[in-house]
């Protein structure tokens, strides 16, 4: 990326989209989104300011450009992939902070933004009441169908069922549902392993 004589080479080596936007339309910026392909269709966009003499990364999140909302306030929210369970995706917050960059505001829920194809339980799951009530919620029995809300990403998912009941498990490893030392996909039947 060049503006004038400043030179700044993007992350993730395929870039294919550029725009300018305004992320907080009270302050004197305007910024430069520059989206990137990935290796693998891991979408990112990077946000640059130009002061007239060079060039300044205010963040990098994930998602192309036209995914991103910006709330004219310093607010932007994107897709972000989830790093446990399976593949899939959630609505991320970043906030424009006074030193012009981006940071992730963070929460202890993130809803799966599509449910995709119904879940089907392959194995009987005892299910807790929340993260902090280890108490039996309910017991997921084979061939129910079930849809898994979210998650907090770092261990916890919350399920519902089909009569709208809800319980919680953790998993370690990524996928290993904690207690049984068995991956998720040997209890559901729908998680998507897309790379």
């Amino acid at each position: 990326l060049r503006v004038g004589e400043s030179v700044i080479t993007l992350p993730g080596g395929n870039p294919n989209w550029f725009t300018v936007v305004d992320i907080d339309t009270e302050d004197d910026f305007k910024e430069i989104a520059a989206s990137d392909s990935g290796p693998s269709g891991d979408y990112t966009t990077s946000f640059y300011t130009w002061d007239g003499e060079s060039l300044a990364l205010v963040g990098t999140i994930e998602g192309m450009d036209d995914q991103v909302v910006y709330d004219g306030e310093g607010g932007v929210t994107t897709d972000t992939r989830a790093s446990i369970l399976d593949t899939w995706f959630y609505r991320d917050t970043y906030q424009l902070l006074p030193d012009h960059t981006l940071a992730r505001v963070p929460k202890d829920f993130y809803e799966r933004i599509d449910q995709g194809q119904p879940i089907t339980v392959l194995a009987p799951l005892v299910l807790q009441t929340s993260p902090t009530d280890s108490t039996d919620a309910i017991t997921l029995q084979t061939d129910d169908v079930i849809t898994i809300l979210g998650c907090d990403d770092v261990e916890w998912c919350q399920i519902q069922t089909a009569d709208k009941s809800t319980g919680w498990f953790a998993l370690e490893n990524f996928n290993v549902i904690r207690g049984t030392g068995l991956e998720a996909r040997e209890f559901f039947d729908g998680l998507s392993y897309a790379d």
